[in-house]
């Protein structure tokens, strides 16, 4: 029996102590699976490209800040060029670097808690972190390799590293920790908020001390190695940008530009407006997540309940206080850190110190209520913490597998093109391709060598192989006024391009550039504008010829008033009603219509004007009015921030004027999808224009020219001859009956010849 007992205490005893080692393997490998998973689903032609691009540059021998823009820091971008360098010039490349980075945070949110005595609440609070990870965002479109994760690898690391100092060779590890700091924010600027609750940490810790000269030498190691490891760290980088000349563009990219981008992104005016921001209640997920609103609140009540207030921490060690305070600091820097764009991926990310200090507090829960009636207000914020968590975890994990499910008959890119072993859904699969096709001709074949960039998307990152000079263009992007800030003279330089008519262009949604073919149009699923577009010089230049009305002759139809064969020609006989506006255009003869090879149609409404500007969108508007004509600045009043507002009672002449700048730069609007279009190059045919007439006595639309479901167009002289008859261009989807409306028209000639219309119709 003694022998059975001891075997029985010697099991417990070996299950115990490789019990953590157990806990840290299942974390590591839970949230390594999960993340692989799902990282090579889909393409995120925003995320995914800006980080690429940089990485290859670099990679390819330029200077980051001078040669490209990099909004990011340095560290990033050296381990993403090794990474490149491993596993080659491709997008997954980085996907799967990040997996591994992703993992090691969950890792590490359980051996903080461990080293407390917290395993088991430690792995708990790691899982449930994992499953929070935004799987399924309706608005991202894959797993992209942001700096976000490196950044807070090393916090988390460098927090590890601070507690093992608080026990020992505090001069040791409290220089690793400061190098881990100092890598975090080469990783990630906002790193800095990291820093500075460290050194408040430290400073607490010294003051608190004073009174015992062995806790106080011990913070004044730490203190001093933290300092120590984060200068060493400093040095290779600083001393990269001195060599390379690089520091007063590498200010002007990573800080001057994010601070002007980070103010206009929220324009948050007012105490509301801020609360809603500080507290998120997140609607991105498809739900409403207040999770992280949440996460602050635990923050400031355990501060105040076990701090502030000198409430006794239910039998913590002091080194359990002194790191519950430490990671708490750290999470209220992850805090300031997701404002003021808190939405669920960055939210995640910055607040896994909060909860390392959830898992500690859960380690040391009391078993007796009397112990819990003490300690109510945190034991019920955490609570509710954990309940809410759980439910949100659960929808999460219908999101994981929403997506895998989503993409189970996807098709895996093998083209020789940079985002190659990616998994495409099938339905835009088609349309990326020829997109990247057409991209690939088009830099073949152009004399002048690079794109201009007119989107928000640096797609030139989807060509493959190295990059073998530095481009003309150094943003890749346009994201209007911040342009300026980084490479001043930018949108000068791109019309002065536009004007020679040399350079092939990508851009967002379809708009008119005067010299220029719509070559390609992409329409995928992306965080910022789902629409991309390609043009390609035009060999002779056409003018754009006015046209107005005093009236709004726009008529309106569906597919229904089409006789039938004109119907199962374009729509099929089992599609469903499609509405249709008919647009008078009666400058086409028969001749011309047998010539025509693409039709883009381009609109914008009155009430798609902007009604308030921010200070720098009107700086940019200033600078753009030179080109477009007219006085588009005074079309607004200052208000008191600099910014406009719209005026009232505008001249059809301002509103065509602001009108022709939207429609020819897509910029201005809100919504990057804009302006709404109609093109032959679309791939869902309800969105491809069509040419009808409307006989005089006829009792339906006749077709005169369309592109079939097969991308084949259709010239129906039968129909044109038949009888006299009115004839308009009919697209989808039907504007509102109200307000001015402003076409720009490009009918595309075999020859290679174009001719545009501007129409404008006034109100009614």
């Amino acid at each position: 029996m003694k022998f059975l007992i001891s075997l029985k205490n010697r099991s417990a005893f070996s299950l115990n102590k490789y019990s953590s080692y157990l806990f840290a393997f299942a974390t590591f490998a839970f949230a390594f699976y999960l993340q692989y998973s799902v990282a090579f689903l889909g393409l995120d032609l925003h995320h995914d490209l800006l980080m690429f691009d940089a990485a290859r540059n670099f990679h390819s021998g330029q200077i980051p800040y001078k040669d490209f823009f990099y909004q990011y820091n340095l560290a990033t971008l050296f381990l993403h060029s090794a990474t490149l360098v491993f596993l080659g010039l491709k997008i997954v490349a980085l996907k799967k670097i990040t997996v591994f980075f992703y993992a090691l945070i969950a890792l590490l949110i359980y051996m903080s808690c461990a080293i407390e005595g917290s395993k088991r609440s430690g792995f708990l609070l790691s899982i449930l972190w994992i499953l929070l990870s935004p799987f399924y965002m309706p608005a991202m479109n894959g797993y992209h390799p942001w700096p976000t994760i490196y950044m807070m690898f090393s916090c988390m690391a460098g927090l590890f590293c601070l507690q093992l100092a608080i026990r020992k060779c505090p001069l040791v590890f409290s220089f690793l920790a400061g190098a881990f700091f100092c890598l975090g924010f080469w990783f990630k600027q906002v790193a800095a908020f990291q820093i500075i609750a460290v050194v408040i940490w430290l400073a607490l810790s010294i003051l608190s001390s004073l009174r015992d000269k062995v806790d106080y030498l011990k913070y004044i190691k730490i203190f001093a190695g933290y300092v120590l490891g984060g200068l060493l760290a400093i040095i290779p980088f600083f001393s990269y940008l001195y060599v390379e000349s690089a520091t007063q563009a590498w200010w002007n990219d990573a800080f001057i530009f994010n601070k002007y981008f980070s103010t206009d992104s929220q324009n948050a005016t007012g105490l509301v407006a801020s609360l809603k921001i500080l507290f998120p209640i997140a609607k991105d997920m498809g739900y409403r997540s207040i999770l992280w609103a949440l996460c602050p609140i635990v923050l400031c009540v355990v501060t105040f309940q076990s701090f502030i207030g000198q409430r006794s921490s239910f039998q913590l060690l002091k080194s359990q206080k002194e790191n519950i305070a430490l990671f708490a600091l750290a999470g209220f820097a992850g805090w300031v850190e997701y404002f003021p764009l808190p939405h669920s991926f960055h939210a995640q990310i910055f607040m896994a110190p909060t909860f390392v200090v959830i898992g500690m507090l859960l380690g040391k829960h009391p078993a007796s209520f009397k112990e819990i009636k003490k300690h109510l207000l945190i034991f019920l914020v955490i609570y509710a913490f954990i309940v809410d968590l759980g439910y949100e975890g659960i929808i999460h994990i219908k999101g994981w597998n929403h997506k895998r499910l989503a993409y189970k008959d996807s098709v895996s890119i093998n083209i020789d093109s940079t985002f190659d072993e990616l998994k495409i859904d099938e339905q835009v699969e088609k349309s990326l391709v020829n997109f990247y096709q057409k991209m690939r001709d088009l830099k073949s074949f152009s004399q002048y060598g690079d794109f201009m960039p007119i989107s928000v998307d640096p797609l030139r990152g989807l060509l493959p192989g190295k990059v073998g000079r530095p481009s003309e263009f150094k943003m890749g992007v346009d994201w209007t006024w911040p342009n300026e800030l980084v490479e001043p003279g930018f949108h000068s330089k791109v019309n002065d391009q536009i004007a020679l008519g040399q350079r092939p262009i990508y851009a967002d949604s379809l708009i008119y550039i005067p010299g220029y073919l719509p070559f390609a149009l992409l329409e995928m699923k992306a965080p910022v504008s789902s629409v991309h577009s390609l043009y390609k010089p035009q060999l002779m230049k056409s003018k754009l010829i006015m046209r107005g009305a005093e009236n709004n002759e726009i008529l309106y139809a569906t597919s229904e008033d089409l006789d039938h064969k004109s119907r199962n020609i374009i729509f099929g006989s089992n599609s469903r009603r499609v509405k249709l506006n008919l647009i008078p255009f009666n400058d086409l003869s028969y001749e011309k219509i047998k010539e025509i090879k693409n039709i883009h149609i381009i609109i914008i409404e009155e009430e798609e004007l902007p009604r308030r500007l921010s200070s720098l969108q009107m700086d940019y508007l200033d600078k753009m009015g030179k080109y477009y004509g007219g006085d588009l600045p005074g079309s607004f009043r200052l208000d008191d921030q600099g910014g406009g507002v719209l005026r009232d009672n505008l001249s059809i002449e301002d509103k065509k004027n602001l009108a022709f700048l939207m429609l020819s730069s897509g910029k201005l609007f809100q919504n990057q999808n804009h302006p709404t279009y109609a093109s032959t190059l679309s791939r869902i045919y309800k969105d491809r224009p069509i040419l009808v007439g409307l006989p005089r006595d006829g009792q339906y639309i006749r077709l005169l020219w369309g592109v079939q479901k097969d991308g084949v167009g259709r010239v129906n002289k039968a129909n044109y001859k038949a009888e006299p008859m009115q004839i308009y261009l009919a697209v989808n989807p039907v504007l509102n009956q109200e307000g001015s409306k402003f076409f720009i028209v490009q009918i595309e000639l075999v020859e290679g010849q174009a001719l545009n219309y501007f129409y404008a119709f006034k109100n009614d």
